[in-house]
């Protein structure tokens, strides 16, 4: 018995096209809605960032203006400063700003280019004066391992700095050795801000270009494509590791924070007694 053809209506056939566009439609729609909310997420992320930076920023120079102005109230009465020359007496009233609280950053004093004849501009900074050059030379000229309380408070410095950049939504990707600088009294600023990046959400940004010294291993193996504000994180801890080892010359591996942590365990036990 041959079976007959199955037709469908065509009241059939408008109601299954009518279906088929208005959830074509709400597909659209709910995408469109997830791409709005996505959109508002960044730009209140913008927003909170923005204002965050802005409240350091404020923070950081009224302490300046009061360290200078402190420094000028007990200077100005010395007899000695009517002898020197303008530029030494604005150093002796307003360097005092350099004494502000973790400051770890190197400050930049002056930006300017330098013109020569038939040869290329060389554009200048001058920077705050590092006697003990960067952290690697530094180690390697002493042979000297870091008290504990000595490398945590300079490498809090450093963080700070990098917590400024992450709310900026700026990674750093360069923290090594070379870029850390000794300057006066022992204390550590970051001074080299080259290959800086912004992100525009925080899920980072493509790892090309880095400093295999400090860099996650999972980055040099290709297991993690983007670069994000942890791996900084991980560079600072690489940087502890070497004031506590007291050694910039290779990367801190899993043997040496073992041995490194039990290490300290004995010097606070030997404190403690």
């Amino acid at each position: 018995m041959a079976g007959r053809p199955w037709r469908l209506s065509a009241r059939l056939l408008i109601a299954c096209s009518v279906l088929t566009v208005i959830g074509f439609s709400a597909i659209c729609a709910n995408v469109m809605l997830d791409m709005r909310r996505g959109e508002e997420e960044l730009a209140r992320q913008s927003l909170d960032n923005l204002a965050s930076s802005i409240d350091a920023d404020i923070s950081r120079n009224i302490e300046l203006y009061d360290l200078s102005l402190r420094a000028v109230a007990s200077s100005i009465v010395l007899p000695e400063i009517k002898d020197v020359s303008k530029t030494i007496r604005h150093l002796i009233l307003f360097d005092h700003a350099a004494t502000a609280k973790h400051f770890g950053a190197i400050q930049v004093f002056d930006a300017f280019p330098l013109l020569r004849a038939d040869r290329p501009v060389l554009y200048c900074l001058a920077l705050e004066y590092a006697p003990h050059g960067d952290l690697r030379a530094f180690l390697h000229k002493t042979a000297r391992k870091w008290p504990e309380p000595a490398a945590r408070r300079e490498i809090a410095g450093i963080l700070q700095v990098l917590q400024r950049l992450h709310r900026g939504q700026m990674l750093h990707r360069d923290l090594t050795p070379m870029n850390v600088f000794v300057c006066g009294d022992r204390t550590l600023k970051l001074g080299d801000f080259g290959i800086v990046r912004h992100q525009s959400d925080r899920r980072g940004i493509r790892a090309r270009t880095m400093n295999r010294l400090t860099a996650p291993l999972e980055i040099l193996d290709g297991a993690v494509p983007k670069w994000q504000a942890r791996d900084d994180v991980y560079q600072v801890g690489q940087l502890l590791g070497m004031l506590i080892k007291g050694d910039a010359r290779v990367r801190i591996r899993t043997h040496d924070v073992r041995a490194l942590h039990d290490a300290l365990a004995v010097q606070r036990g030997l404190e403690g007694g």
